[in-house]
């Protein structure tokens, strides 16, 4: 599994869209600031609200991208060139594969949301005509940006686990890219509570699913209980998944 692991990240690391995807991303954040900054008066600029307003701007944009291009570069990298092949005919355990996977994720997802941190208080440096005197407001935004770049970081590793149960359920790449699509951005969410309104007993599943369980969390950078136990139990739920559906199921690889 290790020698798995490695190669898995010297892939993701040596990958040059991955980088293009940061430079894109960069930019959108840029353009993020910017029209921020013109929102906001010029004595307003870099104040602690402003900075709240773009981060919670900034984060759900992360989630969304973030979650499928680690989906691309995790999961579907494998399957697209036919690595995987190799991979399991030199090791029989596939469920090593699954967990070196989840590593994979975590790792990449944990540099990625490091380096957009960077970039979002560079940028809010580089834009801004300096801070306000009250450096204790500042603090608290602080804290506030450490918990919800926390948050974002499970819950965009909790969506692409579920893009890639997709994924090993269908063996088709797009069809689990667009579920993720619709995932991400709570166009299925929305769905499910217009299906809701006419079956009446799906409306308890509304409170479970992975929006509303992150929603206010995400919103608030609140890390509960009920928001550790529900992520943990979404993670676990998607792991077992995965690995019953790869060790049960043929990929159907051209």
């Amino acid at each position: 599994m290790i020698n798995t692991l490695c190669a898995d990240l010297y892939r993701i690391a040596h990958k040059k869209k991955n980088y293009l995807f940061f430079l894109i991303l960069t930019l959108l954040f840029t353009t993020v600031m910017l029209s921020g900054s013109l929102s906001y008066g010029e004595e307003q600029r870099f104040s602690p609200d402003m900075i709240i307003t773009a981060l919670s701007v900034c984060t759900n944009l992360g989630v969304i991208l973030l979650s499928i291009n680690a989906f691309i570069v995790v999961y579907c990298d494998d399957i697209n060139s036919g690595y995987i092949k190799q991979i399991f005919s030199k090791s029989s355990d596939r469920t090593y594969y699954i967990v070196s996977k989840l590593i994979s994720l975590l790792i990449y997802l944990f540099f990625a949301y490091l380096f957009l941190g960077a970039v979002f208080f560079a940028e809010f440096y580089i834009f801004s005509k300096g801070f306000y005197s009250n450096i204790a407001a500042y603090i608290d935004v602080l804290k506030l940006s450490i918990k919800t770049g926390l948050v974002s970081y499970i819950i965009t590793a909790v969506y692409t686990l579920e893009g890639a149960v997709i994924l090993y359920f269908t063996s088709k790449t797009d069809i689990a890219l667009g579920w993720l699509c619709l995932s991400t951005t709570r166009i299925l969410t929305n769905v499910l509570y217009w299906i809701s309104q006419i079956v009446k007993f799906l409306k308890p599943f509304l409170n479970i699913t992975v929006d509303s369980i992150a929603g206010n969390a995400l919103e608030n950078g609140i890390i509960s209980l009920k928001f550790l136990i529900g992520v943990s139990l979404y993670v676990l739920s998607f792991i077992v998944i995965q690995i019953f559906f790869i060790n049960t199921r043929e990929l159907k690889i051209d």
